[in-house]
């Protein structure tokens, strides 16, 4: 005797990249509150629109120092609300995203940018920079942090790029290609790196919201306090985004009660 048993999806594959998510939230709730930014004055809610409108910007900026669809790009930093933003204009750029640890030793640097090869790098602050520039001296590297070469520089680097071609790279993504090269943390040897596509990010997050919809939804505040650079913490940003919870980052772990 065979028996049989069934559920609903877990997943309803209408959106088949990560950018789609961000497009759709964009659509349908342009000024639901997406981030609490943290700033010297307090939390600064950020609305979904807003959020999207500094992706572009930055992803413009991505574009004119040369990033085509495929290249990657390595981000070191702290989880910080900057770090969503360049997670984002990556892929809306075409590119994609591989994290670094902000605790990598200087051969972990080393072995991660070798692997991977990245058009530029986007660091934390100085220490970062610093890490990184000596991992490899020509690596274009530009700061979240506020300096000469940061985000606000970056994205005016891009002010000339039309905004259609953002959304034609945006385009170019499937499901089947690589959204982020995440490596493992290197505590029990030597760092491996997994290849993470769209549609495994998409699946993810809609299964998630799915199952999980008691907690998951646009009345929802969501604090990550939790690395950017380990997938859990990009899966749960990723979540948030789809489902319109708020999120706040919380850098500093020892803060997050």
């Amino acid at each position: 005797m065979t028996l049989e048993a069934s559920g609903p999806a877990l997943a309803d594959h209408a959106f088949g990249t990560v950018t789609d998510l961000l497009v759709h939230r964009v659509a349908t709730a342009p000024e639901h509150v997406a981030f609490g930014r943290r700033t010297d004055g307090g939390l600064v809610d950020v609305t979904t629109a807003a959020f999207d409108a500094e992706c572009r910007a930055l992803a413009r900026g991505l574009v004119a120092c040369g990033v085509q669809p495929g290249d990657r790009v390595a981000v070191m930093a702290p989880t910080r609300y900057e770090w969503a933003v360049a997670d984002f204009a990556i892929w809306l750029a075409g590119g994609v995203v591989v994290p670094i640890y902000e605790t990598a030793s200087a051969r972990q640097v080393a072995h991660v940018l070798a692997g991977t090869t990245p058009r530029l790098a986007l660091a934390g602050g100085a220490e970062h920079r610093t890490a990184l520039a000596e991992a490899d001296p020509d690596l274009p590297l530009w700061t979240l942090d506020a300096g000469p070469d940061d985000l606000a520089a970056l994205k005016a680097s891009g002010a000339d790029v039309d905004l259609g071609e953002v959304e034609r790279r945006r385009l170019l993504a499937t499901p089947d290609d690589v959204a982020t090269i995440v490596h493992t943390s290197g505590t029990s040897g030597r760092q491996k790196a997994a290849r993470i596509t769209h549609g495994n990010l998409v699946g993810v997050v809609r299964g998630v919201g799915q199952a999980y919809e008691q907690v998951v939804h646009d009345r929802a505040v969501t604090i990550i306090a939790l690395p950017l650079a380990h997938i859990l913490a990009r899966g749960l940003q990723l979540v948030a985004v789809a489902a319109g919870m708020k999120v706040v980052h919380e850098g500093e772990r020892t803060r997050v009660v």
